[in-house]
């Protein structure tokens, strides 16, 4: 897996991370200083526990080494005819 790849998807939790905590702060009309402690905190935290990040790379690697597996398998099993029953084969 290419090393841009992971990024994008730590980027991407991390986004989602602020994303799921800042909903609950608009919804109860907070000031921005409080987004801005509430995205301290998560970037603290981030910078703290830096295990954390590992395992989000490790679950990225997992479920993207699983839906490959999953694409090849239905490839073969739409392609098993094709495959094993050609005509022009010897």
């Amino acid at each position: 897996m290419k090393i841009v790849s992971r990024y994008s998807a730590v980027a991407g939790v991390c986004l989602l991370l602020l994303l799921t905590t800042a909903v609950p702060v608009a919804a109860a009309d907070t000031t921005d200083v409080r987004r801005g402690e509430i995205e301290k905190i998560i970037h603290n935290y981030l910078l703290e526990h830096p295990e954390f990040m590992l395992e989000v790379f490790d679950r990225v690697t997992r479920y993207q080494s699983d839906q490959e597996t999953k694409r090849v398998r239905d490839n073969l099993v739409r392609l098993n005819k094709e495959l094993y029953d050609d005509p022009n084969s010897a």
